[in-house]
């Protein structure tokens, strides 16, 4: 199968925020939790002895917030990253042309032109508009499902010949 892609912000960036969440599953569900107990906390029964009441109780347990702000202020960093990634590597702005072969998948730009055998691939994934393709290094090839002429056919393909393809 053979198809080209130019790469756009919109997909670079769902690639990145697609791996950071994986990565920070756990944290950023902890971070979910604090949050949801600190927007919850006025609603807590406290004993009348007690000298703070109402919205002084935000103030009161602003600790909750500091993973959550950990969590954004992460987010926002790479955010802003990988757009200056984006602005400064011209070949991740390459059009691409994918060739899936029976050995490997070929990858050729316009400036790199490139091989990588089945075996060099960990795992193959979908997500709402994305597939891509991670090695053992985290080396991705990722292109958008609107650009495949025939998604049911590469995902069996795919299936065939990475182990960790999760379609």
């Amino acid at each position: 199968m053979r198809f080209t892609y130019k790469p756009t912000f919109s997909d670079y960036w769902s690639l990145n925020y697609c791996v950071a969440m994986r990565q920070t599953k756990a944290l950023g569900l902890m971070a979910a939790i604090l949050l949801a107990l600190y927007l919850a906390s006025p609603l807590v029964p406290y004993s009348s002895q007690s000298k703070v009441k109402g919205l002084a109780l935000y103030s009161a347990h602003s600790p909750l917030l500091i993973l959550p702000g950990i969590v954004a202020f992460i987010f926002a960093t790479s955010y802003f990253g990988v757009k200056k990634r984006w602005k400064e590597a011209t070949e991740l702005r390459e059009e691409r042309e994918f060739l899936f072969e029976e050995k490997g998948l070929r990858v050729k730009t316009k400036s790199t032109e490139g091989f990588m055998d089945w075996a060099l691939f960990q795992e193959a994934n979908v997500n709402s508009k994305l597939m891509y393709l991670m090695t053992a290094q985290r080396v991705f090839q990722y292109f958008p499902l609107s650009v495949v002429p025939d998604v049911a056919a590469l995902k069996a393909f795919l299936s065939q010949k990475i182990p960790g393809a999760k379609f």
